[in-house]
């Protein structure tokens, strides 16, 4: 290679690794850059522009005042081609400001430090991106801002729909968000700046920016009111939810809630397997939290209401990896109506976001999940692989939707053994620290309303204790990581996959990573697995595993201590109230004494109390919030 170069402000290249130039394309580019990367011939002329002939013919120039993704290529291809990127890596080794790791295909850029994207001025902000875009981002913040900041050599900042990444320091045209939106990357720097004054030394910081607003739901109250006075049971599908819905415009965390209570109702009305007594307690009192809470006036009102939430985010880029799938089935009328949902889990491998693919489908229950595919996509290579697309939009609750576009279609490649290199707090691998992280947490009930919020992958150095019960139709095991600490494991047995115990306590059988939802329990860690990867490099998506012998459905048996048991008798005990309806004082006498035999006193008598709307309400949170604090 002829090398002809010099210092100048070229040399912000030098900064780009090989993650960043991976998320600005794609790896399979990426690998064909590096083919071509030895093969360049380099020059920078006296205005600091960058010229590189390729072997092929080809030519490429970028000039110092432009972005990346304005270099110029005589291959005539969309965007950024190979030739750009081998123009890249070949100043990167001519220039020597990127290391190479003993692996030849990674690089590690020499100067990187952890640095904070709050460092741009607005009047840096102003001359990259315009006078509108600020005056959209100030939009915006009036009804509040929050999001999570993660610190490093390349910063992140999670935004309800999106994530932004500055993947070159000090540099701010190499900042990057879903849909390329710049008022996204405006609010991220204002974010960083937050998070720079509230905890400079933390590496990931919530923030929050409250703006100002007033939580006026009366039509949604009067509703509610009425469904637990008068009961589920005594409300049909014509039940004016859109009312609701119409006043919680704008409002994301509370309006998915009432759509999922409209949904309940729905299903009890049509006498669908769907419908969950208990889940639709919940989907109540969340409501009533959220409505008190917010007019509280001691809480953020951003976790709590979603306001400054987009309902979709347009996603030009995005390159994700597999982390399973949870699939569940109902029975329906009969055999060819069962009703069946698949949640493919994918996560962003820089700022570990998880989201969403959820698929609905209606079908026999022996056909199971096979054939099934979305966006083009088979579900087992999406829960697998590793996915490039840009055709998807996001949610706000994070659900990925993938499009059907011949220009721009999703492409499903074999995941490399990247699971380890996930960042915190989606990797855990000292549980300890991840049973302090859930419990930092505020209540579920108040939190954001985003799907996979609790999906972590943990490192199982050493799996013992596997077991099947067979009267609760569980398997169970018990996960170690480095420092001896446990985690438990626990997966019920799921008509939809008859082969997935069989095939999960094989995957168990040696040290290796455990994908799944987890919850806090005791004290200690407890997934539910979606996927699990051993040290061989085997993947095994449980879910998903439609051969073997289906197991007779037994009654399930008592799981859990003397006060798991109690708690759940008082929410079945609530949910059966809501279910007849609040119109007076109900017989709770059972549930409250085994709660006061146990010492929750005041919860014993929230439940024993129940006479009213107000009563049952009070006496559903503590229920809840008790389960949650065990």
């Amino acid at each position: 290679m002829t090398q002809e170069y010099r210092d100048g402000p070229v040399t912000d290249l030098a900064a780009l690794t090989e993650d960043a130039l991976v998320a600005l394309t794609n790896r399979g580019l990426y690998k064909r850059a590096l083919g071509l990367a030895d093969q360049v011939r380099l020059e920078v002329t006296a205005d600091g522009t960058l010229r590189a002939t390729m072997p092929d013919g080809n030519t490429t120039q970028l000039s110092p005042d432009e972005a990346l993704g304005q270099a110029q290529c005589s291959c005539g291809a969309d965007g950024l081609c190979r030739h750009v990127l081998a123009t890249v890596l070949a100043y990167q080794r001519a220039d020597n400001k990127v290391t190479a790791s003993a692996d030849p295909g990674e690089a590690v850029s020499a100067d990187a430090t952890v640095w904070s994207p709050g460092e741009f001025t607005d009047e840096t902000l102003r001359s990259a991106f315009g006078a509108q875009t600020m005056t959209s981002a100030r939009r915006l913040m009036t009804r509040g801002l929050s999001g999570t900041v993660h610190r490093g050599a390349a910063p992140s900042v999670d935004l309800p729909t999106a994530t932004v990444r500055f993947l070159v320091p000090h540099i701010l045209e190499f900042a990057l968000s879903e849909g390329h939106d710049p008022t996204l990357v405006v609010l991220a720097v204002w974010l960083c700046r937050q998070a720079d004054q509230t905890d400079p030394a933390g590496d990931h910081v919530s923030v929050d920016l409250s703006g100002s607003w007033t939580v006026e739901w009366p039509r949604v109250l009067r509703l509610l009111n009425e469904l637990v006075a008068d009961g589920i049971a005594n409300t049909d599908a014509a039940f004016p939810f859109a009312l609701g819905r119409r006043e919680l415009a704008g409002l994301p965390w509370p309006q998915g809630a009432w759509d999922e209570l409209a949904d309940q109702v729905a299903a009890h009305a049509a006498r669908r397997a769907t419908h969950d007594p208990e889940r639709t307690a919940r989907l109540v009192a969340e409501l009533m939290a959220r409505h008190a809470t917010a007019n509280g006036g001691r809480q953020p009102l951003n976790p709590i209401l979603g306001l400054q939430v987009p309902s979709r985010t347009q996603c030009d880029h995005l390159r994700l990896r597999g982390l399973g799938a949870r699939v569940r089935v109902w029975s329906g009328a009969d055999s060819d109506e069962w009703q069946w949902v698949a949640e493919v889990y994918l996560v962003d491998p820089i700022s570990g976001v998880v989201m969403v693919v959820r698929h609905k489908w209606r079908g026999p229950l022996a056909q199971g999940t096979s054939g099934r595919r979305v966006g083009g996509v088979g579900l087992d290579r999406l829960a697998t692989g590793e996915i490039v697309t840009e055709s998807a939009y996001r949610l706000a609750n994070r659900e990925l939707k993938l499009g059907r576009n011949r220009i721009a279609p999703t492409a499903v490649m074999a995941a490399p053994d990247i699971w380890p290199e996930l960042p915190a707090p989606v990797l855990v691998t000292d549980f300890a620290a991840g049973v302090a992280d859930l419990a930092a947490r505020p209540p579920s009930l108040l939190a954001p309303r985003v799907m996979a919020d609790n999906l972590r992958l943990l490192r199982a150095v050493e799996i013992h204790h596997i077991r099947y019960q067979a009267g609760a139709q569980r398997m169970t095991a018990t996960l170690l990581d480095a420092a001896g600490q446990p985690a438990l494991a626990e997966y019920d047995y799921n008509q939809a996959a008859p082969g997935g115990i069989e095939a999960l306590s094989d995957a168990l059988a040696g040290p290796g990573w455990v994908a799944g939802e987890v919850h806090r329990r005791g004290g200690m860690l407890r997934i539910r697995p979606t996927a699990v990867l051993d040290d061989t490099g085997h993947f095994t998506v449980p879910d998903l595993v439609t051969t073997g012998e289906p197991i007779p459905l037994q009654p399930s048996s008592p799981s859990g201590d003397a006060l798991d048991r109690a708690l759940a008798k008082a929410r079945a005990d609530l949910a059966a109230a809501l279910h007849h309806g609040v119109h007076g004082p109900v017989d709770l006498d059972d549930s409250a004494d085994a709660l006061a035999a146990l010492g929750l006193s005041e919860t014993a008598h929230a439940v024993r109390t129940v006479r009213d709307v107000p009563t049952w309400v009070a006496a559903e949170l503590r229920v809840l919030f008790a389960e949650e604090l065990r």
